[in-house]
């Protein structure tokens, strides 16, 4: 009997000139494995629209699935990691922006918290650079939708301490906080044991 593996089945959608380091692979598998993810949760959350009577989400996840299902096979065709994480993350943004707009508005939508999202995907499969254009992008679409927001309602602090909850602060401090973790993995374990020690230490010498 054949065990299903995994790691065989994405080592599959990986470039046949693709240098062969731990850091790449690693790379390139996390992206093909999200694409098919992120695939596979447009085709139920496109199920949940039809069934609700959502046709811009069921219309928008029929794209989705249809993008994100073909973009492993773009890779194993040779198309570069950085011009997909960008294809990847912008499509992802759009996708909030339109579903946003369509299901309540920024304060009220369900899928507001997925701002988050784009820039770590571009830190992930591109670089720091890309992931900080991308908060910048996240950060302009909050603030249209907030200055728009505040045209309509005329509740100006509300709506500013919700923006800064919201769209700010989120996507700025998680692309902050995973780039730290990915540029220095192994400083992290020894900053923190340092830190436990010390508190340790001057726990026992209060007590």
């Amino acid at each position: 009997m054949k065990v299903f593996n995994l790691s065989q089945l994405l080592d599959g959608f990986l470039p046949p000139n693709l240098e062969q380091r731990a850091d790449p692979v690693r790379r390139h598998k996390i992206f093909v494995a999200t694409s098919f993810i992120v695939a596979l949760f447009a085709c139920i959350y496109g199920v949940l629209s039809y069934f609700i009577e959502f046709n811009v989400g069921l219309y928008s996840m029929i794209g989705a699935v249809l993008l994100f299902g073909m973009l492993p096979y773009l890779l194993r065709r040779g198309m570069g990691i950085h011009l997909l994480g960008i294809v990847f993350s912008s499509f992802v943004l759009a996708l909030n922006v339109v579903l946003v707009c369509y299901s309540g508005g920024l304060f009220t939508s369900p899928v507001t918290p997925f701002i988050i999202l784009p820039p770590v995907f571009a830190l992930v499969f591109c670089d720091r650079r890309t992931a900080w254009i991308f908060v910048g992008l996240s950060v302009g679409y909050v603030l249209t939708l907030v200055l728009l927001q505040m045209q309509k309602t005329h509740r100006s602090e509300s709506v500013l301490l919700s923006m800064l909850e919201i769209g700010i602060t989120r996507p700025i401090l998680c692309t902050g906080l995973i780039s730290v973790l990915l540029n220095y993995p192994n400083k992290i374990p020894r900053v923190a044991t340092s830190f436990f020690l010390h508190s340790l230490d001057s726990t026992e010498a209060q007590v």
